[in-house]
């Protein structure tokens, strides 16, 4: 399993929802 592309994945994610949810 790559755990640093997962983190980078939920990093992503949770800017992306953060930017949505201005």
């Amino acid at each position: 399993m790559h755990s640093t592309q997962s983190n980078l994945l939920d990093r992503t994610n949770k800017f992306n929802f953060s930017q949505h949810k201005r």
